[in-house]
């Protein structure tokens, strides 16, 4: 009896079904890697807008923190306008609060870095940082661009005609390069760039060691009102910034003996300057003039625009932006000079200079209702316009015209 249990209970205990262990087949592997891909990339692209948008968000509040700052320094101002003035370095945008100190009598300088035969000089005001103020300074990749409106840039007229009122110096390289495409950027409104650093380097990489190649360092301001802060939309007046290019401040060689200035502010050493009845005209111009390589001369503009300097540049088809300015702009090569060395990079554009120029005019003006058809309409246009509240000091977007 106990044998046959014990062979019952054997029998039974072999029949039963073993259970196999089971691997995933090659399709269903397959399935899985891609859903987690596609997964993945929805996760890629949500974080990568997300991003996008924060530094936006950072850039633009950083662009109204500047210019509240400058107009606070106006309205403490008892007689002198405060700008904000716009420059690039190492390839980001930067806001520094200036101040006038006083004018210069100049002379306006031609693309070829050569003093106009027959135009008169003129007073130009000049501005210096102000003491204590820092820069504020943009996100990397995020750039601001001013809007000249037309008749506002600089146009030579014909050999021993005479000077006319826009014969101004600003932005002088743009005339060139505009004639040979036919002659109208100057006619409409163009976005120019705070073109402050691109200069001719020596061969250890030293910008402009002469020091008198200023007449290429152009960029605009925000300028406000001194004591009431008013936004001023419709100054047209020229203004040279002093922007010393080294620690050694060339603009106060004269000086170099006298050991009172030791220590003194870029705005006090240039206040001495102007003021010194020992210096002659001719010297104050070397020193503080449109060629001097320590200014840079600039203009108040009514609108701005932020944008994406990648995104710009694919929007207008160009392959890349600079490998060292990180922007569509570069560095001169050494040795060029005149209308062979516009800071623009015609390496990377898709055309010339002048349509990449139009093409920017187009991709920031299309977001303020001043489209002009040179982009395709399936561009994205991602460009924030804006203007200055004349009277309250507010940053205003502009969506349409």
């Amino acid at each position: 009896m106990k044998s046959t249990c014990r062979d019952i209970f054997a029998v039974q205990s072999f029949s039963r079904p073993v259970a196999r262990r089971r691997g995933f087949s090659t399709l269903e592997v397959l399935v899985v890697a891609g859903v987690l891909v596609l997964l993945l990339a929805v996760a890629a692209r949500a974080v990568s807008g997300v991003v996008y948008s924060s530094q936006r968000s950072l850039a633009e509040n950083q662009l109204r923190a500047a210019l509240a700052a400058a107009r606070d320094a106006a309205i403490a101002s008892r007689e002198s306008d405060v700008a904000a003035v716009f420059f690039f370095r190492d390839g980001r945008i930067q806001v520094q609060p200036c101040i006038g100190v006083g004018k210069i009598n100049d002379i306006p300088m031609t693309w070829e870095g050569a003093q106009s035969p027959d135009a008169p000089a003129r007073d130009i005001e000049v501005f210096v940082p102000v003491d204590g103020a820092r820069a504020l300074q943009m996100p990397r990749g995020w750039t601001v661009r001013g809007y000249a409106p037309a008749g506002s840039l600089h146009r030579e007229g014909p050999p021993g005609s005479t000077p006319t009122p826009n014969e101004n110096g600003w932005y002088d390289w743009i005339d060139p390069a505009d004639q040979a495409a036919g002659g109208t950027l100057l006619d409409r409104g163009v976005w120019v760039f705070p073109e402050t650093d691109f200069l001719p380097t020596d061969a250890q990489g030293v910008a402009d060691t002469a020091g008198d190649e200023g007449w290429r360092r152009q960029t605009f301001m925000i300028r406000f009102a001194a004591q009431s802060g008013e936004a001023m939309l419709g100054d047209t007046r020229l203004v040279l910034v002093v922007d010393p290019l080294d620690a050694d401040y060339r603009f106060t060689d004269p000086f170099q003996s006298d050991d009172v200035l030791q220590g003194e502010s870029i705005g006090q050493r240039v206040r001495k300057i102007l003021q010194d009845p020992t210096l002659t005209p001719a010297v104050k111009r070397e020193l503080l003039g449109d060629r001097s390589s320590d200014t840079v001369l600039s203009r108040a503009i009514a609108e701005f625009a932020l944008t994406d300097e990648r995104r710009l540049a694919n929007a207008i088809g160009a392959r890349s932006l600079n490998r060292d300015t990180q922007s569509l702009y570069r560095v001169v090569p050494e040795g060029a000079n005149g209308t062979d060395s516009v800071p623009m990079d015609g390496a990377i554009l898709s055309g010339s200079v002048a349509n990449a120029m139009r093409q920017i005019s187009d991709y920031i003006g299309r977001r303020a209702g001043q489209g002009a058809g040179e982009l395709d309409e399936g561009t994205v246009f991602e460009a924030k316009v804006f203007t200055m509240s004349r009277y309250l000091g507010q940053v205003q977007e502009i969506v349409d015209r």
